[in-house]
């Protein structure tokens, strides 16, 4: 069973790559589903695309999303695989800095100070 959870709303990028790779053409569904299971394509994205994501939909035992509910254009919305987005700026909108795991200056164990 998946799990639909709403999310802060970030932005991706359906790239050019993407959309090259996967022959021209990315579907924006109506529903997290798959055609099977009843729902249609809404829009095709042949170029690349800004989108907000503002839902995603996980498989009960995987931490990675498979879909995300998307908004873009004048008002359009749907759902892509979340495989087909360029997440590069979500760990911008975070605005936590990444270390390289080395030390930082500041006051802690065994440093000296103007006391000794």
């Amino acid at each position: 069973m998946a799990k639909i959870e709403k999310v802060e709303p970030y932005r991706a990028l359906v790239s050019e790559e993407t959309i090259t790779r996967w022959n021209g053409v990315v579907r924006v569904w109506s529903d997290p589903k798959s055609a099977v299971e009843g729902s249609e394509v809404v829009d095709q994205l042949r170029e690349p695309t800004e989108v907000v994501v503002v839902e995603e939909q996980r498989e009960m035992f995987s931490s990675q999303p498979q879909r995300a509910r998307v908004q873009y254009g004048e008002g359009r919305e749907g759902w892509v695989l979340y495989e087909a987005l360029d997440l590069k700026k979500r760990a911008s909108r975070t605005g936590k800095r990444r270390t390289t795991g080395g030390r930082t200056k500041g006051k802690g164990v065994g440093r000296r100070t103007g006391a000794n």
